[in-house]
Order: C-alpha cells, then structure tokens, then sequence
C-alpha cells in the first residue's frame, strides 16, 4: 500500500519538473474547498418521571419500551445521569438551558425563565435551525417564557384543563413533521415533553390484573402520613405499578410512531436523537409515591439514549453525566457549534471536563453524587410527616456494595463523606449567596388559572 506521505512526495516532484515553485497555489474546480454540510437534525425526547429500573431496554422484565431497545441497541446508552432537580421545573430548565441550578435557581412551579438566559433553542436558530417544542407540561408553558428561542412552540394550553396524553402529542409532532424544512433554515431541532409515565395513569395497561378505579394513590408533591400509606394493600399497589408501567409503554409507542415518521421520510438517517428523563417517580419503595421529596436513585437517577442516525456513536463513556449534559452532547454530535453560555459538556467529545460530583436539588432535600458513592441531605420542615425510616441530616452510602441506599457508610467511609459534604456545602452557599432581586422576570407571578387547574390535575396541589 502506498503511504500518504509519499504520494504527496511524488505530487511535488511532479510539480517542480513541470516548472511550478512549490509554494505557489494551483487553482483547479477539483481543488476548491468543498462547501460545508449542514448540521444534522435534533430530536430531544423527554418523558416526566421515568424511573430506569422501569425500562425494559435497561432490563427490566415487561416490555415497556421497545422503541428506546431499538434506538438502544443502534446507539447507546448513559445510565447516570443527574437531573439538576428532583423535580420537573428545576431539571427541565437545565436540560433547556445546559445551566446548572444554581445559574438559573427555578424551583417553583410559577416561576418565569428570565429572557436573559439563552435557551439552548435560541442558540441553535442563531445557527440557522428550524426550532419547534411540543410540551405537554404546564411546568413550560410559553406564558412563563419556555418558548424562547422556538420558532413554533405548541404547548397545549389552549386544548383545556385535561391531562395531556402521549398520542395528542404525537399527532402534532407527526404534522410538523411532515413538513418541508422552511426556506433558510439548515437543520431541524426538535423538542418534545412526553407526560406519560407521570400521574394521573390514564393509558391502558396490558399488566393490570384487576379493576383499578383509582387515578393515583396521593399527589405527586404529598408527604403522606404514615396511616394513609398502611391503607393501601399489597394488590391496589401491584394494579398501581402496571399502570404505571403501562403509562411507560404508551409513551414509548408514541415516541415510536415519531421514529417512524423519520424513517418513512427519510430522515431518520440525518437525524441525532436523545431520549431522557426529568426525573424518576417512587412508588411507594420507601415512603411516598412523589419525585420532589425523594432524593434516593428512584428519583435521583436519570439516563439517556442516544441514537445517532446511521452511525453508532460507540461506546459510552464510564462516567457520570448531568441532565445539562444531554443538548450540549447532541449538538455536538449534530455537526453544529457550542454555545459559551453551555455550562454542559459534550461527554464524548470533552470526558474530562464533566464533573465528578453532580448535585440535584429537592424539596428541603438533596442528592449529592458520584458513580461510586451518593451522599443524601434531607430537612423536612416541621409540618411535614417525617417517616420513620429516615433521620434529618446526611446519609452516605456505597453504590458499589449498596445499590438500594440502605446502609449509611459515613462512620465506615470518613473521607468520601467529608469529600461530598463540603461539595454541597460549597453548593448551598454559592446558591444562597446570590440574592435574587424582586424585580427579576422569573418572579412574575403570571400563572393563569388555566395552567393552575392543568397542574393540579397533574398532583400538583397547593
């Protein structure tokens, strides 16, 4: 074979004896520099509480998700993956924004994103894509500004105070779909929120192995006391679970349906796609069927799939990545550029440069976490029923030998739990040392009565 090198070799000698001086410019068609090819399209798939330990592409023993196994099994797959928050407000503005929490500090339900921060769909417009969001959650409705930076945004808000089902967003996807890329535009970049797996379980379950009148067992934001957990019996919560894992499969149909529609146009192949979570949701594995309160890895543990057209990406890092990781890693894959204002990295292209230590904030509680180890802070206030199986404080256990959080390792292990105590520490204090001013546009309090009465269908209650 042979080499490079020495073709150029034989290039120049050829050049010299045609009486070319070798540093002069040959201009020929052949020679131009080729234009440069668009970025490839963006598909951002998010659905609201899903736990992994629920998906079968990762395992779990019912087909919940045959869509994710194939995007799974042609791409590949992070399986820790920290959202910003244990809630869907706080962690779905980082996926959005790739800021962490304590640059944008959203917490609350009613909470404006501030038209000073740079939505990742901003920056991608500046780049010549054609930006679109489909979100079925109250939690990013365009009267709190989520629809910065898309050029269609359909958020539901004008179809009723009804749960918002995977199908009728699906139906609404496909249209956009559909349709030519608009004149100018380079590339698509597609967000879609998917509410399935989250309460109200409204989808047929194949699972359910009896009459299950109930919509759910207690809000999704409630710290049940502990007689109103005892009430409910070993059967109400096995037909709970399958309808829960039957809202999981509905989801994952609908996102198979837009799969599907890429391929039938052809443009599945050009297409990068991410499919994650907000959060996951416990079902009553220790204390409560709610997200916000709970910051074991039932909750605090995300993922994401990626699938990369008609290139595998390869193997995934061994690491542990962020939900503000998610859109910068896409982007990059996509062909098109980083944004300075990106606190998420690219984890494939920039491995070192992802953090050791990830932070999700809760409700008076906190997750603190390595791939190793999982430090928990919680402090309930006092009019909250505290269960008994928790302590007020910290909690350190060893995800290596204790992958259920179990047994508290901080008097065993002293240095990795001094190591992750300062890490929040320094966190809490680099929050509360930022005192927002009460002017700021995320302190609006602009929530209509019609995205009140959608969240609160959700179990989200005063």
């Amino acid at each position: 074979m042979i080499s490079r090198r020495r073709i150029a070799l034989h290039s120049l000698v050829a050049l010299s004896l045609l009486g070319i001086p070798l540093g002069a410019r040959v201009t020929r068609a052949a020679d131009a520099a080729p234009a440069a090819s668009p970025p490839r399209d963006i598909l951002l798939v998010s659905f609201d509480a899903l736990r992994q330990d629920h998906i079968s592409a990762f395992g779990y023993a019912r087909p919940t998700t045959p869509t994710l196994a194939w995007l799974a099994s042609h791409g590949t797959a992070l399986r820790d993956v920290v959202p910003a928050g244990l809630s869907t407000k706080t962690s779905l503005t980082s996926l959005l924004t790739a800021l962490e929490y304590r640059s944008h500090r959203i917490l609350e339900k009613n909470e404006h994103l501030p038209p000073a921060i740079t939505t990742v769909a901003e920056a991608l417009r500046e780049q010549g894509y054609a930006t679109a969001g489909f979100v079925a959650t109250p939690h990013l409705s365009a009267e709190l500004g989520y629809d910065q930076g898309f050029d269609r945004y359909e958020d539901f808000a004008k179809t009723g105070e009804h749960f918002v089902g995977a199908a009728e967003v699906r139906d609404q996807v496909l249209a956009y779909l559909a349709e030519p890329l608009p004149a100018g535009r380079r590339a698509r970049f597609v967000y879609v929120h998917i509410l399935e797996p989250h309460p109200p379980w409204l989808d047929p379950s194949p699972w359910l192995a009896g009459k299950e009148g109930g919509k759910r067992i207690f809000s999704c934001v409630e710290m049940p006391p502990l007689a109103k957990v005892a009430k409910i019996t070993p059967e109400r919560l096995t037909n709970l679970i399958a309808k829960y894992d039957g809202a999981i499969l509905a989801g994952d149909t609908a996102l198979g349906a837009i799969v599907d529609k890429l391929r039938e146009t052809k443009a599945l192949e050009r297409t990068v796609i991410g499919v994650t979570t907000d959060h996951g949701l416990e079902l009553l594995d220790r204390y409560s069927a709610s997200h916000g309160w709970n910051p074991f890895d039932e909750v605090a543990r995300g993922f994401v799939v990626l699938y990369d057209g008609s290139r595998r990406w390869g193997p995934a890092p061994k690491l542990q990545a962020r939900n503000v990781d998610v859109l910068p890693t896409l982007v990059a894959r996509a062909g098109a550029a980083e944004h300075p204002a990106f606190q998420g990295v690219d984890v494939f292209g920039a491995a070192s440069r992802v953090p050791e230590i990830a932070i999700a904030e809760g409700n008076h509680c906190a997750a603190v976490r390595t791939l190793s180890h999982k430090l928990i802070w919680i402090d309930f206030p006092p009019d909250i029923p505290f269960p008994a199986s928790l302590r007020r404080g910290f909690a350190l256990f060893d995800l290596r030998t204790d992958p259920g959080e179990k047994k508290d390792v901080q008097a065993e292990q002293p240095e990795v739990f001094a190591k992750l105590r300062d890490a929040f520490l320094a966190f809490q204090k680099d929050v509360a040392g930022k005192v927002d001013d009460p002017a700021d546009p995320k302190h609006q309090q602009g929530l209509s009565p019609e995205a009140r009465e959608r969240l609160e269908a959700l179990g989200y209650v005063e």
